[in-house]
C-alpha cells in the first residue's frame, strides 16, 4: 500500500513531487520522507518542490540516513544553499584538487546552533550525516545541467571505495563543532 500523502505523486521509487501549484509541507511530511528513505536501498529520498525539472529554480526536500555517500560535486552556474530541518550534517567544501577548504556543522531549525549554509559561489562541495537521519532543504538553480562530479574522489556507483572515502571524510571532520 502506498502511503504517500495525497499532495505528493510519486514520482520515481525515491522521488516525489506536488500535485498542486501551490505547496505546504508539515511536520507528518517530513516524517513521511524520513520513514521513506529508511525502506529504499540507497536510503535516501526527496520531495521536489519545483515539481517540473525545467524550472529555474530547484527546492527540494531532502532526506539522507547516516552512511550515505554523495559523491563530492559542484553546481556550476548556481549559488545553493542547504537548511536543516531534522538532524545533523556537515556540509564539506574543497578545493579543485580534492584539499578539505573547510566544513559547516548544521543542526535542526530551532537548535540554538547553524542551521543554514548558502554558498553563493560554485565550490565543490558533499554532505556527510551525523545523525541517524537528515531532513534539510537545499535550493539551486536548475535546470541540473552543469552538475560536475569530482574527479578526487569515487563515484557513488563505486561502493567499496565511496564507502572508504566517507569513512575518511567522517575521520576528518568529526571534530566540527557548530560555530
Amino acid at each position: 500500500m502506498d502511503n504517500t500523502p495525497n499532495r505528493f505523486l510519486r514520482h520515481s521509487e525515491n522521488v516525489f513531487r506536488p500535485t498542486s501549484e501551490i505547496t505546504t509541507v508539515s511536520f507528518s511530511d517530513l516524517e513521511f520522507l524520513r520513514d521513506q528513505a529508511h525502506l529504499l536501498p540507497d536510503q535516501k529520498a526527496r520531495i521536489l518542490l519545483h515539481s517540473d525539472p525545467t524550472r529555474s529554480l530547484h527546492e527540494m526536500l531532502i532526506t539522507h540516513t547516516r552512511g550515505t555517500y554523495i559523491q563530492p560535486h559542484i553546481n556550476e552556474h548556481s549559488a545553493k544553499s542547504f537548511l536543516v530541518l531534522l538532524g545533523e550534517m556537515v556540509v564539506v567544501l574543497f578545493t579543485e584538487d580534492g584539499l578539505i577548504e573547510t566544513c559547516h556543522r548544521l543542526t535542526a531549525l530551532g537548535a540554538g546552533e547553524n542551521f543554514m549554509v548558502r554558498l553563493e559561489n560554485p565550490i565543490y562541495h558533499t554532505v556527510i550525516i551525523l545523525t541517524e537521519t537528515v531532513v534539510f532543504l537545499e535550493t539551486v538553480l536548475g535546470p541540473h545541467e552543469h552538475t560536475r562530479y569530482a574527479k578526487f574522489a569515487p563515484r557513488s556507483e563505486e561502493v567499496e571505495p565511496s564507502q572508504k572515502y566517507l569513512a575518511w571524510l567522517e575521520q576528518k571532520t568529526a571534530l566540527v563543532k557548530p560555530t
